[in-house]
């Protein structure tokens, strides 16, 4: 599962190595290739954690193309996380080109700045 880390004004990718969960019944196997990673969250960051099921969906016709955009908006987008997931579900509603053939999960999280 690719991470977008949202920083001021600064979005960067990890994406971590390892086999996705299901791909196979062997705990050694899993635990070998998985990698983990660890960040300092500061005031207003925001992680956005999505599936392949998003980036499957055929909305354009070149899937790097669709991949750069959802970036270039989770990017542009001051939201909270909540408004983030509404307006990402009604652009897939609203530009889909077919039936959804992946289950799609987003999760998105936001460091509030803390008053002191």
């Amino acid at each position: 599962m690719p991470l977008l880390r949202v920083h001021e004004e600064t979005l960067t990718e990890y994406i971590p190595r390892g086999l996705g969960i299901g791909l196979t019944k062997s705990i050694e196997l899993f635990e070998e290739n998985l990698e983990e990673i660890s960040l300092q969250l500061e005031d207003n960051d925001m992680l956005i954690l999505f599936t392949d099921g998003l980036t499957d969906i055929p909305m354009h016709d070149n899937e790097s193309e669709q991949y750069s955009s959802m970036k270039r908006f989770l990017h542009e987008s001051n939201m909270n996380p909540k408004s983030l997931i509404e307006v990402i579900d009604r652009e897939i509603q609203l530009f889909q080109k077919s039936n959804l053939v992946d289950d799609i999960t987003v999760i998105s999280v936001k460091r509030n700045a803390i008053n002191h």
